[in-house]
Parts: C-alpha cells; structure tokens; sequence
C-alpha cells in the first residue's frame, strides 16, 4: 500500500467519523414522528379566541375556549354567587373591540349592577 493511499484512507475515516454524528442527529429528526417538517409553513388558523383584538380575518370564527368559559363561570360564581351573564344563543357578551366581557348582570329595586371583565389592561392598550 502506497502512502498517498494509507494518507487518503487515514483522512476518509476521520472525516467519517466527524460526520457520524450529525448524520445520527439528523437521521433522528427525520425519522421521528413528533417533530414538524422546518420547509412546511405554519398551517392558518381555522378560528380565534373570542377576546383575541384585531385585526383578524372576517371568515374566521370566535370560539370560547373551554378553559376560559370554566375560569369567568367560577369567577361570576364564588364572587356573585350566580351564573355567568351569557347573550342570546349562550355565547358571551363581548365589547366591540373584544378587550371588555360583561359577565354580571342584576337590577334590584332600582339599582343596576354590572360588572364587567377586561381583557387587556388599559395601560397595555396604550390608554
């Protein structure tokens, strides 16, 4: 065996074996199933949070996130001790600019009791 040879076989297997293990790293992600593809887009989103401000798609629609219908009816609850105001069609009553929700809602001999949920604190609005 020439020595170009033994120095060509010498510099193949170091080179293979700085290789070896970013190719098992790599061939781990590949093959795993847990891990997103990183040439894939992110998929858009089929709906938003009904508190989610703007600027949203019109076509998208609100939905209540059941942890947060759970957390304002326990909220409504041990503080009033009733039931969490919902609108027509049991959906929440939602301030235009979707930062308010109306949650409370009582008229006693006279007075009128509300009390609302606010979203984002108006130091965050920029108010």
């Amino acid at each position: 065996m020439s020595r170009e040879l033994r120095l060509n076989l010498i510099f193949l297997v170091i080179l293979l074996m700085l290789m070896a293990p970013g190719f098992y790293i790599l061939m781990r992600k590949r093959l795993a199933d847990t891990d997103r593809r990183a040439d894939l887009p992110h998929p858009p989103p089929h709906s938003v949070a009904y508190v989610q401000p703007g600027p949203v798609p019109p076509h998208l629609p609100r939905v209540e996130p059941s942890a947060a219908k759970v957390w304002v009816s326990r909220l409504v609850r041990d503080r009033f001790g009733a039931e969490m105001f919902r609108a027509e069609g049991n959906v929440p009553c939602i301030s235009g600019d979707h930062r308010a929700q109306l949650t409370y809602f009582a008229a006693d001999a006279g007075r009128l009791r509300l009390q609302l949920l606010l979203w984002q604190a108006p130091e965050a609005a920029g108010a």
